[in-house]
C-alpha cells in the first residue's frame, strides 16, 4: 500500500518552563492523517536556526541509541519540520 498524501492534521506544543542551556524550547506531538501519533519530538534553537529532533531510545542490551520514529524522505521531513516550527512560532506568545 502506497500513500503519498501524508498530512500533519494536529500539532500540540508543550513549551519548556525554563530555558535550557542546550537550546531546548519545547516538546511537540503530531498526528498524521488523523490516525497516527508521533510523540516526543523536541524543538531546539541553534545559531540562527530552529529545528526539530525525533525521539531516541537506548537499546538496553547494546547501549546504542536509535531514533524510534522518523520520516525517511527529505520531502516529508521538511514538511513536518516546517509545520511544527510554524505552529510553535505562531503560538509561543500564548
Amino acid at each position: 500500500m502506497k500513500n503519498q498524501n501524508i498530512e500533519v492534521t494536529e500539532i500540540r506544543i508543550f513549551p519548556v518552563k525554563k530555558p535550557v542551556e542546550n537550546g531546548l524550547l519545547a516538546y511537540a506531538r503530531i498526528i498524521l492523517n488523523d490516525c497516527f501519533v508521533v510523540m516526543g519530538i523536541r524543538i531546539y534553537t541553534g545559531v540562527n536556526i530552529t529545528y526539530i529532533v525525533y525521539q531516541w531510545e537506548q537499546d538496553k542490551r547494546t547501549g546504542k541509541k536509535a531514533q524510534t520514529c522518523f520520516p525517511i524522505t527529505a520531502r516529508l521531513r521538511s514538511h513536518i519540520q516546517e509545520q511544527i516550527i510554524n505552529h510553535y512560532n505562531l503560538n509561543k506568545g500564548n
